[in-house]
């Protein structure tokens, strides 16, 4: 019996769509940078099906953070609407996005995109587009929304959301996946306020902190 039209290409994308949820699992388990065989067993194929349907290691990596980049687009919606007033605004932000480093995947995915883009530009380049940007640009919107409102002085978006979110990343990698939490413990929730506050005394034209609705607390590991 024939085969429908478009059943092929059908079937090709479902595979490679269940590859890459075998594959995402494996780049996120502890341990070494996996090679391109052990990405194969981990998908449960042989090495010359992982080329076919995604190239080389490289490519099999820039695939991944391409998915992981589509799975997390809702949250980078709900991080990218402005809320209000500005301290409000900008608590709920650095605590949203310091428990999602923490409590869920995303911090691990921003370690194994920082260790892989390290080794090759190729990964470097894709962890950028998919995954670090991504985030980044979620923030600068919330950010021009308030400097459209008058919200904010002296600073650029752009320039605002790296300063918002690079410390965010440094205290996760330090505790979650550099050993920092054994070595030396940080209070989370005293940090993301500092990260907070600090910025707005900075460039806020409003108080540091909220009069009321405090964002929640960010869990101490």
């Amino acid at each position: 019996m024939a085969r429908p039209p478009g059943t092929p290409h059908r079937d090709y994308d479902r595979k490679r769509a269940e590859l890459l949820g075998r594959l995402g699992v494996r780049l996120l388990a502890p341990g070494p940078a996996p090679s391109l065989r052990q990405l194969a067993t981990a998908a449960g194929v042989t090495i010359p099906t992982l080329r076919h349907y995604f190239g080389t290691r490289e490519d099999v990596v820039r695939a991944v953070f391409e998915s992981w980049h589509a799975d997390g687009a809702p949250e980078l919606v709900r991080l990218s609407l402005p809320e209000s007033p500005l301290a409000l605004s900008v608590h709920r932000a650095v605590s949203h996005t310091l428990s999602g480093l923490m409590q869920s995947p995303l911090g691990r995915m921003l370690a194994v995109g920082l260790a892989e883009g390290f080794i090759e530009p190729g990964a470097g380049t894709a962890f950028l587009r998919h995954l670090l940007e991504p985030s980044l640009q979620a923030l600068e919107r919330r950010l021009e929304a308030h400097a459209e409102r008058g919200e904010l002085r002296g600073i650029e978006p752009r320039t605002g959301a790296l300063i918002l979110l690079s410390p965010l990343i440094l205290a996760a990698c330090h505790q979650e996946h550099l050993g920092g939490r054994g070595l030396r413990p940080l209070d989370l929730e005293a940090l993301g306020d500092a990260v907070a506050d600090g910025f707005l005394r900075a460039y806020g034209s409003g108080p540091a902190r909220p009069a009321a609705g405090r964002r929640r607390p960010v869990a101490r590991p």
